[in-house]
């Protein structure tokens, strides 16, 4: 947006340059014979007016804090596209600051930002809301009328000038300089010699009529909608693109999940395949070390298998060769003895034993 309006400063100050009846056709005495106004420029600055008609048109991704309402948002807005264009006028001008006035001291921009110090003051200031569009309305009126040009060094102690101005004009109950000085952090002496000034500047002239508040305030309204219904857009936009990177996410998680279990399947196969592998080759390196050792077992086994069989025919001839004999036993009665006795004499031996 600023170099939008530095284009049409730019267009301006050809023209009104080009035009040699400019003087006639402006006369505007009160600009160069005013006494906080070093520097004279050949073209009206922006308004308030103008950035708010400008931001309708051109303002895009507007992000919120929780802490924001769209109207603390628009004020913000455009109380921090003023220093921003006073600033690149001054740099083309070759100098900071026109004036001494509102300027710290030290002659420092102040570490604090705009919307902090905007926040400061809405927090600890007891005023009500009209008041600070009251703040666009008297910055308004002292660039349109003085074409004072705002910028870095003098915006904070301009806004903590136009609070209380404000309040003390508008609220029936309001606090004195000091307790301000103790908001906008300057000293109270400081305060009151900026209050003076802003009210010169004013030509001591704090009245709004009512169309022009109305104006201000509806400019505003419309800017706070278009905010809105940019922000509702783009909520949508950011829910619709958290849905899509959600599935996108889950479907590239699901494939993860499916490659590192088919990873983990093959790692597995192939432990199994390298230790199946393994154990063949120990098995063959033991039947290469001791080959005669196995053999000399297995001929054993089969030496063992065929001699079994023979001691157990051997066995049973002996049983038949020599019979038991009982007649010895102490338990054997006499007549035990000669029955068997005789039993042995009619047993007959076979020949192919005799």
């Amino acid at each position: 947006m600023t170099s939008q309006f530095q284009k049409r400063l730019n267009a301006k100050y050809l023209l009104m340059k080009s035009d040699p009846f400019y003087s006639q056709k402006y006369p505007d005495s009160s600009l160069n014979n005013h006494p906080f106004h070093h520097l004279v420029l050949p073209y009206k600055l922006p308004t308030v007016l103008d950035i708010i008609q400008d931001s309708l048109e051109n303002v895009k991704n507007v992000e919120l804090k929780e802490d924001q309402t769209p109207l603390f948002y628009s004020l913000c807005h455009v109380l921090t596209e003023l220093p921003i264009i006073g600033d690149n006028i001054l740099l083309k001008a070759g100098t900071q600051y026109h004036s001494n006035l509102f300027v710290s001291p030290t002659s420092e921009v102040p570490k604090i930002s705009i919307t902090e110090y905007l926040t400061r003051l809405v927090k600890f200031s007891p005023c009500s809301k009209e008041c600070f569009i009251m703040i666009i309305v008297y910055i308004d009126r002292i660039i349109s009328k003085t074409n004072f040009i705002i910028n870095s060094f003098n915006i904070h102690r301009l806004l903590i000038t136009a609070i209380m101005v404000a309040s003390k004009y508008i609220d029936d109950i309001f606090y004195n300089n000091e307790y301000y000085s103790h908001i906008g952090g300057v000293n109270r002496e400081e305060l009151n010699r900026l209050e003076i000034s802003f009210l010169n500047l004013l030509q001591f002239d704090l009245s709004c009529p009512l169309p022009d508040y109305l104006d201000y305030f509806s400019k505003l309204e419309s800017f706070v909608s278009r905010l809105r219904r940019q922000n509702k857009k783009e909520s949508i936009i950011k829910i619709h693109h958290l849905a899509t990177n959600q599935q996108h996410q889950q479907h590239n998680q699901q494939q993860q999940l499916q490659q590192q279990h088919q990873q983990h399947n093959q790692q597995q196969l192939q432990q199994h395949h390298h230790q199946q592998q393994l154990q063949q080759h120990q098995q063959q390196q033991q039947q290469q070390q001791y080959p005669q050792h196995v053999q000399s077992q297995q001929l054993q086994q089969q030496y063992q298998q065929i001699q079994s069989p023979q001691r157990d025919t051997r066995s049973n001839i002996s049983k038949i060769i020599n019979p038991i004999n009982d007649n010895n036993s102490p338990n054997m009665t006499s007549s035990r003895r000669k029955s068997i006795t005789q039993q042995q004499t009619q047993f007959i031996v076979p020949k192919c034993i005799s």
